[in-house]
């Protein structure tokens, strides 16, 4: 004996769409999955490039000159001693930094160690250029060809100092700032000629008395040197002269970029 058994056309449509909307359910979550795996990787790429971009700017634009203490040389009473300098630069800007072994002041406030000085700037490299560095009548042995020099001598904007061509022609007057032993000048990169950034340079201060120390005290100082090999320099240089190589700063960023990358896909 056979049962006949009916089915409503409603509960077989109900059942037709559960299973649509489950197969939709699943397409959705497949695609969320895909979507945010791709959003993964592109913000392992953007962190990657990111840092990758920060060290090599790091790398290219800024240079540190180290000074050996107590080098000084005159007969001023007040001794004003090198330390270090540091140049660095961005599309605008290069910025000239230096440290010095005791607290100094802006010239003409009378105080015994109020800075006086020039700092010689070579801003195409070419010492078939510009003129003799003011240094080099100082103890100085740059042989550079210095296009422009920055005169800290007394202004009449406090906080500002003369930036003038090799003819001794004023290009226009640039900011400086003291803190305790050290000051820092900012040198608009369109009063140098649009120059790159990349630049050689001398300086040599002292008191109202007269010159007490030159850096780099043989040489000229520069933050773009190449190798016998063809290698680029960044030129952070310690008192005896070492250069570390581009491909050392490289290295190191690269293994930090590693050590990020490793702990991010961990997270994720």
């Amino acid at each position: 004996m056979l049962t006949k058994i009916c089915i409503s056309s409603n509960w077989v449509r109900t059942i037709i769409k559960a299973n649509i909307l489950k197969k939709q359910n699943n397409e959705t979550n497949m695609n969320s999955k895909a979507l945010t795996k791709t959003l993964k990787k592109i913000f392992l790429y953007l962190v990657t490039a990111t840092l990758l971009i920060t060290a090599t700017s790091f790398s290219l634009y800024a240079l540190t000159v180290e000074d050996p203490q107590d080098d000084t040389f005159g007969t001023n009473a007040v001794k004003i001693d090198i330390l270090s300098t540091d140049v660095q630069f961005d599309s605008n800007y290069l910025y000239f930094g230096c440290t010095l072994a005791s607290p100094v002041f802006e010239a003409d406030t009378g105080n015994p160690s109020d800075l006086y000085g020039y700092i010689d700037l070579d801003v195409d490299q070419d010492p078939s250029t510009g003129t003799t560095a003011l240094s080099d009548y100082y103890n100085g042995s740059s042989k550079i060809g210095m296009d422009y020099y920055l005169e800290l001598m007394p202004d009449s904007t406090p906080g500002y100092v003369a930036l003038k061509d090799s003819n001794a022609k004023l290009v226009g007057n640039v900011e400086i700032v003291f803190n305790g032993n050290s000051f820092a000048v900012t040198i608009p990169l369109n009063m140098i000629n649009n120059d790159d950034g990349y630049i050689d340079y001398t300086a040599f201060v002292g008191d109202a008395g007269g010159p007490d120390d030159v850096t780099p005290n043989s040489g000229f100082a520069t933050n773009k040197t190449t190798d016998p090999g063809g290698g680029c320099f960044i030129n952070t240089v310690d008192s005896s002269g070492n250069n570390i190589p581009i491909f050392m700063v490289i290295l190191l960023s690269g293994l930090f970029i590693s050590c990020c990358l490793i702990i991010i896909r961990k997270k994720f």
